[in-house]
């Protein structure tokens, strides 16, 4: 069975440098949610190009915001978005990752220790966020910087006592569509 693997995994490889098959990339959309294989692949190639115990290495010791998933992208020459999700796995510090269209939030992802799943208004984006503002057509100014937001702009189902919590947030539009990572101080 081994060997069968490897032939494929070879005859891919060697069809691709001919120009017998052509590569197509990972798309991080509606479509692509529920196709198991596109997300084992998704999942194989994240561990490939950004192996667990070389990714906890680079963020070990060091205080999250959102310069270091571009750094760590960067290193790792892979996206923001590849790289954000990666961090949701083995990261170390609980964060959220939201991809929206059109004002609708397509899928989130978090860390298992991040303190909320729900969010506000699901499917629509919540209005009081960046992204929000964003799909709005609102303060384009604070696009593709960080902007601290709290538990009850982002999250449902906030208890009494946790409405004061601060969060982080930082969005990456495009065209229709924005990325937002968020996480806790």
């Amino acid at each position: 069975m081994a060997i069968k693997k490897i032939f494929t995994v070879n005859s891919h490889r060697i069809g691709l440098q001919l120009g017998l098959l052509h590569s197509h990339p990972s798309y991080l959309n509606d479509k692509n949610k529920n196709n198991v294989i596109e997300r084992e692949a998704d999942y194989f190639a994240s561990c490939l190009l950004m192996p667990k115990e070389k990714f906890e290495r680079q963020v070990l010791r060091r205080h999250f915001d959102a310069t270091l998933i571009q750094e760590l992208a960067k290193k790792f020459n892979v996206s923001f978005s590849a790289c954000a999700l990666r961090f949701t796995e083995v990261g170390n510090h609980p964060i959220m990752v939201v991809y929206s269209e059109n004002g609708s939030v397509k899928w989130r992802k978090c860390s298992a220790n991040f303190p909320f799943y729900s969010i506000l208004g699901w499917p629509n984006v919540p209005i009081n966020t960046v992204v929000g503002e964003y799909f709005r057509g609102l303060n384009h100014s604070s696009l593709f910087r960080t902007e601290e937001v709290w538990a009850i702009d982002w999250f449902d189902k906030v208890p009494s006592w946790n409405t004061n919590r601060k969060f982080f947030e930082h969005c990456i539009p495009y065209k229709n569509s924005a990325l937002s990572v968020i996480w806790e101080k």
